[in-house]
């Protein structure tokens, strides 16, 4: 194992470990929009060469940047849940969305962003 794989790892153990200290992490997909966030522009230089390819095209059966009931759906089971399975991949989207520098903060942002209406995109399109 490399020094980066076992970084990463420790990241998500920890990452996971202080997200369930809320001990509410049933409703934290309910307030998703709200967190919603403009994104930096390295976020926004990744969004455009790794999530759009498939967020921005609905033949690929992601859900669709700005399709807040796609997400809904999405985050049921909670932000960490999708985050763990961006991570490892999960139906049709390869682990890490192909985003092999991203972090878990990473996905939270990038998940945050896509999830949020379509009518307050800024960036992204």
């Amino acid at each position: 194992m490399s020094y980066r794989q076992i970084y990463f790892l420790l990241f998500v153990i920890a990452f996971f470990q202080l997200a369930g200290c809320n001990g509410n992490s049933s409703s934290q997909h309910k307030n998703i929009s709200w967190q919603a966030q403009s994104l930096a522009p390295e976020m926004a230089r990744i969004y455009q060469t790794t999530c759009k390819n498939c967020h921005e095209n609905s033949a690929t059966g992601a859900p669709q940047t700005g399709d807040t009931n796609a997400w809904n759906k999405v985050l049921e089971p909670g932000l960490d849940a999708s985050i763990e399975r961006v991570i490892n991949g999960f139906g049709g989207m390869p682990p890490a969305g192909q985003c092999f520098e991203c972090t878990p903060e990473h996905f939270a942002s990038l998940i945050r962003y896509m999830s949020k209406p379509s009518s307050n995109q800024e960036q992204g399109h």
